[in-house]
Order: C-alpha cells, then sequence, then structure tokens
C-alpha cells in the first residue's frame, strides 16, 4: 500500500502499535451503498479510475451485470418512502410542539 503514490497511511512505532492493541471495544458501521472497487495502480482500467485523483480506484455500481448499492432498484422506492415517512413525523412533531 506505501508504494502508491501520495498515499496518507499513518505509521505507528512499535509502541504505538502496542498501545492499540486489543483497545477497541466497539466499531459502529453506517452504511449507505455499494461500489464494487477494482485496483487500477497495478490493472488495467477504463477510464476515469487510472489518475491518482481518484485514487487508482474503478468503481462501478454493477458486478457481473447485476446492479448494486444506488444502482439496485430503478426507481428507489424504498428510499423515497422513507424520506416521505421522515417528512410526515416531521411534521407532525412540529403541531404537536
Amino acid at each position: 500500500m506505501r508504494q502508491c503514490p501520495r498515499l496518507e497511511m499513518p505509521r505507528f512505532s512499535p509502541k504505538e502499535k502496542e498501545l492499540l492493541r486489543g483497545s477497541i471495544d466497539f466499531i459502529g458501521l453506517n452504511h449507505y451503498t455499494t461500489l464494487y472497487a477494482k485496483d487500477c495502480f497495478h490493472s488495467p482500467c477504463p477510464s476515469g479510475g487510472d489518475h491518482a485523483i481518484r485514487g487508482y480506484v474503478n468503481t462501478t455500481g454493477h458486478w457481473d451485470d447485476a446492479a448494486i448499492g444506488e444502482l439496485d432498484t430503478p426507481h428507489r422506492h424504498h428510499r423515497m418512502n422513507y424520506k416521505t415517512g421522515i417528512g410526515s413525523s416531521f411534521t407532525k412533531a412540529t403541531l404537536l410542539f
């Protein structure tokens, strides 16, 4: 990883590594979308992923002709229903208080 240009990975001393070992009690993850990423530093990629500004990574919302992530539904009804529900809840709360 450190061979890639402009990579900003931190370096830890042996003492810092020891202090970090076993120190994580909880890891929370918010997952909003999925993209398939292909290494473009060591592999050929289509235009767009072959530049340092993009991190030498090609991302796509498809895998083997199947949509993943944001492209998983053509109209994204589940996202619109969620937003509609949040909006009506906000309106009710505003009227009550």
